[in-house]
């Protein structure tokens, strides 16, 4: 994810091959939605950031991805 709002997402399978999703989101308090250019992910397109994770919540079964770099802001770090 990128500070002018794109964002570009590597899903690996098991056997190593792997998919590239890119878009944009946008992100209100610690919610994230993410608008793709070409298709969507079976992990979904809205996630919520709690304690250094990020988890989606619409896909077809739940995903969670460690956040290990994060530099933008949400409202709550604001405050």
């Amino acid at each position: 994810m990128y500070n002018d709002e794109s964002f570009e997402f590597t899903s690996r399978g098991m056997m190593r091959e792997s998919d590239i999703y890119s878009g944009k989101y946008k992100m209100m308090n610690d919610t994230i939605d993410f608008k793709y250019e070409n298709k969507i992910p079976v992990a979904g397109s809205k996630a919520v950031i709690r304690d250094g994770f990020l988890y989606y919540l619409n896909g077809k079964y739940p995903e969670t991805l460690n956040i290990k770099l994060n530099q933008l802001k949400t409202k709550n770090d604001e405050q």
